[in-house]
């Protein structure tokens, strides 16, 4: 689908699975995290207006290749993907990452008490997250994420 392209930073876009309002979105991030992140509205713009332009039911992060040490950039960048911007209907995700970006991103997570409005979880490979959304849109996963 899409592609934005910055310093030490590559976001691409692809639809999963299914179409409409039953698509998963997968949004891939490759790159090392800048602290100050100097195109953070342009990165905000692009992820919200591919999540639209899907219409998608369900997001897919991953972080496979990229490295984030620290700050909170990145749960604005989520959640603007993961609440409908039009209907503000929100929009069940997964998060893949491994080693110190799955350490400091759970982290962020549980201090911004997504758990009490979102259902996502974390996962170390793609086929586990995209597993995790088909099931919490069929309605068989539970709706809070895993203990971490």
């Amino acid at each position: 689908m899409g592609l934005f392209a910055g310093d030490n930073l590559t976001i691409k876009t692809d639809i999963l699975e299914g179409s409409g309002t039953s698509a998963i979105l997968k949004i891939t991030f490759a790159g090392v995290h800048d602290h100050h992140w100097p195109h953070g509205e342009k990165i905000n713009s692009f992820v919200k207006d591919e999540a639209i332009n899907s219409n998608c039911a369900a997001c897919l992060f991953d972080f496979l290749g990229y490295h984030y040490e620290y700050g909170n950039e990145i749960g604005g960048l989520i959640m603007v993907a993961c609440i409908d911007a039009e209907s503000q209907a929100l929009r069940d995700f997964a998060i893949v990452s491994e080693g110190n970006t799955a350490r400091i991103l759970k982290s962020l997570f549980a201090d911004m008490n997504v758990s009490t409005v979102f259902s996502y979880d974390f996962f170390d490979n793609v086929d586990k997250g995209l597993a995790f959304l088909r099931g919490q849109l069929a309605g068989n996963e539970p709706s809070h994420p895993a203990e971490t």
